[in-house]
């Protein structure tokens, strides 16, 4: 009954209908709906559009392991970079990880560290990772800590003022 409804609305142009039938075409729940990359696209590309992070989050994920798209890096950044900028805590931190490997989009490790900043502050620190080790270690230095260890003092200074200053976006999304 839900995704019925869902259909009728998003066709309305109901945003957050539209991000739900994303969701489950996605997920795939059994006894709910099979899985369907194209039409979790289509749905979550229609939210996305309207101004809803979460979707705009899933559609860079799904380019970035490529779900029923071509995987793309340049466009999974790009969606990544949409979230962060609405401010969703996990695009911050996926898009910050991206601008630090040069994943997608030119290398640039003062805004990843202004994205780090804004994900931790949202309460999406990344995990722990001992490299060295090859596990999850709560001692181990989260990523803002490793990427402050090799800035200097001006540039972590630049990236935390980026950080204070930043607005989130609101309303429907400006692209194309």
């Amino acid at each position: 009954e839900a995704i019925a409804y869902w259909t009728a609305q998003a066709a309305k142009g109901d945003a957050y209908a539209a991000y739900r039938l994303g969701v489950e075409y996605m997920d795939a729940k059994p006894g709910v709906v099979q899985r369907d990359y194209a039409k979790a696209m289509q749905y979550h590309r229609q939210a996305a559009i309207a101004g809803i992070p979460l979707s705009m989050f899933d559609v860079g994920s799904m380019f970035e392991y490529g779900q029923g798209v071509a995987r793309n890096l340049a466009q999974s950044a790009s969606w990544y970079g949409h979230s962060a900028r609405y401010g969703l805590a996990q695009g911050q931190y996926n898009f910050a990880t991206m601008l630090e490997a040069g994943e997608g989009v030119p290398a640039d490790e003062i805004e990843a560290l202004k994205f780090f900043v804004l994900a931790a502050r949202g309460g999406f620190t990344g995990v722990p990772y001992d490299n060295s080790r090859l596990r999850i270690d709560r001692d181990a230095p989260t990523p803002v800590q490793l990427l402050e260890r090799k800035l200097s003092r001006e540039q972590i200074a630049e990236a935390r003022q980026r950080a204070d200053s930043f607005k989130v976006s609101t309303g429907p999304l400006r692209i194309e």
